[in-house]
């Protein structure tokens, strides 16, 4: 006979705590001259190597949080792969003899954005994630890169200098291209746009106020706001800020060590350092 509190065991425990869900990072490590890619908990404890040499870097996790796109030299030139998350079967998907980097995947799960060299001028480019129907959707002059997926899969935040200036600005697109919209316009150079999960603000690296300094924007281009100061002797190594899930966070990389600040900039602390620099921050959904 199953008793009732038998019964809740079967179930899982009515009554009982849920278990806590882990939350998770993946980054890029360098390990003597060379850079492989980790994941590790978001506190930064537990890190397990996910590849080994090849010049890894740039890892992004897919929506559902099984798979990760990034970034590698290990065939000579730069293409985009696709791994399990724990770094079995990598499958190179851009397959290009040029530079292709900076994958980010849309909310789909279906389409991987990038950006290439192949067409002698940096554009940023789709595919579906099996590497299929690669498509291109700039055509500038300036250079296009960096691009990142809204959360409702629409639009496409990128860096450009298609405008004639000597730094990066931060654009918008629509997902086929089409309805560029320019969203800062400062004297510097504005770059590694990464959006919120609300999709109500942009987080960019810029030198607009002589440091290199983590900003947000809300997404129109309205409201920009320094969340760092940095230390002067660091200045050159902040970026790549890479938002929570819960958007109440921010991972960025400084001076070779990753940190973790609350989305208003409150509470900035470093991760414990796995190699000589820990770079390329991206949390799992």
């Amino acid at each position: 006979m199953v008793t009732l509190s038998g019964l809740a065991a079967l179930a899982g425990g009515c009554g009982s705590e849920p278990t806590p869900v882990i939350e998770r990072m993946a980054f890029a490590s360098q390990i003597g001259n060379d850079f492989a890619i980790y994941a590790s908990d978001a506190d930064g404890s537990n890190p397990v190597a996910l590849t080994a040499g090849g010049g890894n870097g740039e890892p992004v996790w897919s929506p559902d949080g099984r798979r990760i796109a990034f970034s590698t030299g290990r065939d000579g030139n730069n293409e985009v792969y696709v791994m399990n998350a724990d770094g079995s079967m990598p499958v190179n998907i851009s397959n290009n003899a040029s530079s292709d980097n900076a994958p980010s995947w849309a909310t789909n799960g279906e389409l991987i954005a990038f950006h290439s060299f192949r067409d002698g001028n940096y554009e940023i480019y789709t595919m579906l994630s099996d590497g299929s129907n690669q498509v291109r959707l700039t055509n500038s002059p300036g250079t296009d890169f960096e691009p990142d997926w809204s959360p409702d899969g629409n639009r496409i935040v990128f860096a450009s200098t298609r405008d004639g200036n000597e730094g990066h600005e931060i654009y918008v697109m629509d997902f086929d291209g089409s309805s560029p919209v320019r969203l800062t316009t400062s004297a510097g150079d504005d770059s590694r746009p990464d959006w919120s999960p609300d999709g109500q603000r942009i987080a960019f690296q810029s030198n607009r106020d002589g440091n290199l300094e983590l900003y947000v924007m809300d997404a129109d281009g309205s409201n920009p706001t320094r969340l760092t100061t940095t230390p002067s002797q660091q200045a050159l190594f902040v970026g790549t800020p890479a938002w929570s899930p819960d958007g109440t966070r921010i991972a960025y990389e400084r001076a070779g060590r990753i940190r973790i600040m609350n989305a208003d900039g409150t509470g900035d602390a470093a991760l414990p350092a796995v190699g000589s620099a820990d770079i390329d921050p991206s949390w799992r959904p």
